[in-house]
Parts: C-alpha cells; structure tokens; sequence
C-alpha cells in the first residue's frame, strides 16, 4: 500500500513540475492535450499547440482563435481556417456558415462596407475596414484580387444561396 502512494506521489509531483515548465504569454493561449499526458500513471509527453491570433468581428459577436497554416488545428471543421497566409501583406481565412457549433462565419453576410475587423496576429494587433464585398459561384476556388495594401480576405459559403460564395476583402486601417 505505501508503495501505492509513494507511486502516485511521485506521478503527481512529476506532472505539477511538467506543467510549471510551460510558459503561458498572456497574448497567446495554451492548449494542453490531456489525452496524452498520461499513460498507466507515469507521464508520458505532453503535446502544446498555441494559438497564434484573434480574430474579433465585433457586429457579428465573432471571436475565434487562429492556428498557424501548417497545424492540425488549422482546419475548417474545428475552426477558422488560414488558407493563403502571407502575413502582414496578405491573409485569406476560412470558415463554415450554416448551422452547428462550427459555423462561425454564419453571420458574415451581415457584414458591409466600412466595417472593421479587428485581428491579432502573432505580436501584432490591427484593425482592419470591410473595403469590397463579392459574392460568386461556387466552384471549389476563389479568385482574389490582390494589391499593395495589408489585405484580410473572408471567405464562407453564403447561407442565403447555397450556390453563391462571400468574400470580402478588408484592408487594414490602424495598427496598435
């Protein structure tokens, strides 16, 4: 029995030590997947995927967190998605509209011109203004049109015709 104890002592003192090694930056949320933390006990390893931004769309009620291009996390059915990421010149998310959990570009349609964004992208924060609103065809490609300014471009199906696809295209206004 005391060996018992001294076994899960040892197991807990072990992962409160793991876990005071992560550093936590107030600007970047930490994900821990316990899952795989421990096996039969003993710690195992532990798996870390941050976040690297923000994106808030304050008309629409949005605030989602965004993965960087290459992530598992980084995937339109768990989250906003970055499809074309040349950042700070060019930003292009993605994101499901209609109904469930799931959907939170479903209210994108709402959007109109001069509108802001407000995105926070690794250390950088901006606002950006809703320039150009297009709705096309739904084909399994967007075509956009990219000039010199700090562009974000949304994307999503649009939940009043299902053959037709958003996008709107903001440019940035003010950093701070």
């Amino acid at each position: 029995m005391l060996k018992k104890i001294f076994i899960l002592f040892f197991c807990i003192i072990t992962i409160v030590f793991f876990l005071s090694l992560i550093k936590i930056d107030s600007k970047v949320s930490t994900t821990i997947n316990t899952s795989m933390l421990i096996k039969k006990g003993i710690p195992n390893y532990i798996t870390i995927e941050k976040n690297i931004g923000l994106l808030e769309i304050p008309k629409i009620g949005l605030k989602q967190k965004l993965y960087k291009l290459n992530s598992s996390k980084n995937n339109i059915e768990e989250n906003v998605t970055i499809l074309k990421d040349s950042y700070p010149n060019f930003l292009v998310l993605a994101a499901h509209s209609g109904t469930g959990s799931i959907a939170y570009f479903n209210n994108l349609n709402q959007l109109e011109i001069n509108d802001s964004i407000i995105l926070s992208y690794y250390e950088d924060h901006n606002i950006y203004e809703v320039k150009e609103i297009n709705r096309t065809k739904k084909n399994g490609s967007i075509r956009i049109h990219k000039n010199n300014e700090n562009t974000l471009v949304l994307t999503t199906c649009d939940p009043e015709n299902s053959e037709l696809q958003i996008i709107i295209s903001c440019i940035k206004k003010e950093s701070y």
